[in-house]
């Protein structure tokens, strides 16, 4: 998987989601120092959505 930093390219993502056109389900948050435990429940399957990594100063699920 590739990934580069494009805020053109997620205008339009963003224009959708925030108009309820596009739905993003999150299963867990987790702030970066847990990414081991994140990757644990990844690796186990069966979560429905995503499984987000938060900096420090967004709250994250405990």
């Amino acid at each position: 998987m590739q990934a580069r930093a494009d805020g053109a390219e997620l205008t339009e993502p963003a224009r959708l989601v925030e108009s309820g056109l596009l739905n993003l389900r999150v299963a867990r948050t987790f702030p970066f120092e847990r990414v081991a435990e994140a990757h644990t429940l990844l690796a186990k399957g069966g979560v429905r959505g995503g499984v987000v990594l938060v900096t420090d100063h967004e709250e994250a699920d405990r």
